[in-house]
């Protein structure tokens, strides 16, 4: 999918799981939640001037059609600028990359400064990186919690395997009559 990602179709797939999910009788883990409306090319291209570099193209293709997603899996919120400006669970993101810092991350050759935040939740471990642009594995995607979980070759590619992962989710609880 990489280069030629389909958004509207992800991030469509996405919204059905979730809402597939959302209708399961029982306990309501998973928050159901939509997308961001997107960032436009002139909010995404100031805001790269303020940090003074490009962010990894499928990463900001995700920003040009959905700027964020609050409690996109559980707690963990996918960012949009408004996180990458500070808010929302950037603080968390960001006290998890301290930690991540000194032994996760160099098990996975990961450099701190090499990487952008880009998802993490109130409460949870969980920790979305999208490899910087100039460095070894640019734009790939490390999913932590507590250790890699997964490496993913893109922004849309990580999007993929949560449609999928949504969905099978919703297939075993729906099986298990839950």
């Amino acid at each position: 999918m990489s280069g030629q990602e389909d958004w509207k179709t992800l991030l469509g797939a996405m919204i059905m799981a979730k809402s597939d999910i959302d209708q399961l009788p029982g306990e309501k883990l998973e928050q159901y939640t939509v997308p961001r409306v997107k960032a436009t090319e002139d909010e995404l291209a100031e805001f790269e001037r303020e940090i003074g570099e490009r962010l990894p193209s499928s990463y900001r293709n995700f920003l040009l059609h959905a700027n964020g997603w609050p409690r996109f899996y559980y707690r963990m919120d996918l960012f949009g600028i408004p996180e990458l400006r500070g808010g929302g669970n950037w603080p968390v993101a960001n006290e998890l990359l301290t930690v991540y810092a000194e032994d996760v991350l160099p098990s996975v050759d990961l450099d701190p400064k090499g990487v952008v935040p880009v998802g993490a939740g109130q409460g949870m471990r969980d920790l979305l990186l999208v490899v910087r642009e100039g460095w070894p594995a640019a734009g790939e995607v490390s999913w932590i919690d507590g250790e890699e979980i997964g490496r993913f070759e893109d922004f849309a590619t990580f999007m993929a395997y949560m449609v999928q992962n949504r969905r099978e989710y919703y297939e075993r609880r729906a099986g298990a009559g839950n």
